[in-house]
């Protein structure tokens, strides 16, 4: 209070001398407006001071230290005056705002969090704990490995390698990374993803849902899952160890492996293998059976020492007349032209309407005319002839002339009951009248009719006859005549 009554009363003294312009100072001296000669501070005494009374040059409070003005040598932080050793003073004792209770200004790194400003401050570099560089709170995303994070690549792309989750791509997390090539996040072995990340294959171990039967994760086609993870079938192709004994891939039962894959046997009742016949031919020794039973076969009269009909039907044959020879297939029928020779059918005429098919097997020694192969009606000489070519009578003859002691097929087929279409040997030569409709009054082969006598009877021998409810096939009499050839 000294201080500054003295300045105050300092200032009045100095405005009553600045309004008086007739008062003249007593000194001529020049000093300091004190009524003292000196120059000093105007506190009365002549030293230079900071006019407090003292002679020292001090804040102006009484006291000889350079302070701010209250008394005592010094300024305080929080005194909102801004000392020289202060970066700030706000005035208060609030150490989150801009300038921190140590009258410095606030930074990051500080260790004070400053509000609105800062999310943490941790005093530290360390940018893999909680608070990271910026004074921000770490998060996933931020580039940082933070705590609880395996990764963090600072981008949005989950399926590189590190995912959005800030976790390293790791097979079972529902996305696909680098290396995988698949991903759906579960441990199914059984759908198209395995629960090691790889697609689902045959041949992988697990059997894939409705995509395979089996897997077991070998490729061994002998045991009972197959390639293409397919169980072990008879017809895949692949011998199926101590179930098949072989496995040729198709469903024809006349080769050397049957449809149940067994093996052919000489006693299996099926013509296959290496048979020309039914259980005989090639391995299995020589046939005596020409013809093969179907559902369309009538007879089979394969003329093994008796007119008997073979294919169990039992439409037997009646001996007319001949003797039975041994042949390449088993025995046939000798006919000597002599009178009355020849099979009667019939008493199974009725059965043969059209369309049907006669088939014979025969080796002629005569095919001038007229040499009988069938007829229709024994009163008369109505019927099909050897006549040089095939001769339906009162109809052209189809040349040309057939070979003697050759063995020959010939194949007689007829569709409408009125056109007999006539095959040697597997090949169509033409076609002909029937001269007659079905059902006939007779059945008789290779014989004259009852009013001639040894006139029109065939010459040679005849070593099978079938007779069939259906127009049989090109094909049929191609097969036929091959397998006709390969026993001598």
């Amino acid at each position: 209070m000294l201080g500054l009554t003295s300045f105050l009363l300092g200032a009045a003294c100095t405005d009553d001398l600045e309004t008086s312009d007739t008062r003249e100072d007593t000194d001529s001296e020049t000093g300091d407006g004190d009524g003292d000669p000196d120059t000093g501070d105007g506190d009365g005494d002549p030293d230079t001071g900071d006019g407090d009374g003292d002679p020292d040059t001090g804040d102006g409070d009484g006291d000889p230290d350079t302070g701010d003005g209250d008394g005592d040598p010094g300024g305080e932080c929080g005194d909102g005056v801004l000392d020289n050793d202060e970066q700030c003073d706000d005035g208060n004792n609030l150490d989150t705002d801009a300038c921190t209770n140590a009258c410095t200004l606030a930074f990051c790194g500080d260790g004070v969090v400053e509000d609105g400003v800062e999310e943490c401050d941790d005093a530290n570099n360390d940018n893999t704990d909680t608070c990271v560089e910026g004074c921000v709170a770490q998060q996933c995303g931020d580039g940082y490995v933070g705590p609880g994070e395996g990764c963090d690549d600072a981008n949005m792309v989950d399926d590189d390698a590190c995912s959005n989750t800030c976790s390293l791509p790791s097979c079972g997390d529902g996305v696909l990374a680098p290396g995988e090539e698949c991903d759906d996040g579960n441990d199914d072995n059984t759908d198209a993803c395995l629960s090691t990340c790889v697609a689902a294959t045959c041949g992988d171990g697990h059997v894939w849902a409705d995509n395979e039967v089996c897997d077991d994760a070998n490729m061994d086609n002998t045991d009972g899952c197959v390639d293409g993870c397919a169980a072990a079938s008879c017809g895949d192709g692949h011998v199926w160890a101590d179930n098949e004994e072989c496995d040729d891939a198709n469903m024809d039962e006349t080769d050397a492996c049957t449809m149940e894959c067994v093996l052919a046997t000489c006693d299996d009742a099926v013509m296959n293998g290496s048979e020309w016949g039914i259980d005989c031919g090639g391995d299995c020794g020589g046939c005596d059976e020409l013809f093969s039973a179907d559902e369309d076969t009538l007879a089979i009269l394969e003329l093994n020492g008796d007119a008997d009909d073979s294919s169990g039907n039992e439409r037997h044959a009646m001996l007319i007349g001949g003797s039975y020879v041994d042949t390449a297939w088993g025995q046939g029928l000798a006919l000597p032209e002599l009178a009355q020779q020849g099979l009667s059918w019939t008493a199974h005429v009725a059965d043969l309407v059209a369309p049907y098919t006669i088939e014979m097997v025969l080796t002629p020694a005569q095919t001038n005319c007229f040499q009988r192969l069938y007829t229709f009606d024994n009163t008369s000489d109505l019927g099909w002839y050897y006549c040089q070519g095939f001769h339906s009578i009162l109809n052209p003859t189809l040349g040309p002339q057939f070979p003697v002691n050759q063995r020959q097929y010939l194949a007689l087929v007829s569709t409408d009951d009125t056109t007999l279409d006539v095959y040697v040997d597997g090949v169509l030569r033409g076609s002909t009248p029937t001269g007659f409709t079905t059902p006939s009054v007779h059945a008789e082969f290779f014989n004259d009719n009852a009013d001639h006598f040894s006139i029109e009877e065939l010459l040679g021998v005849v070593e099978a006859i079938r007779l069939s409810s259906v127009a049989r096939t090109e094909q049929e009499f191609i097969d036929m005549q091959a397998r006709i050839e390969l026993q001598p």
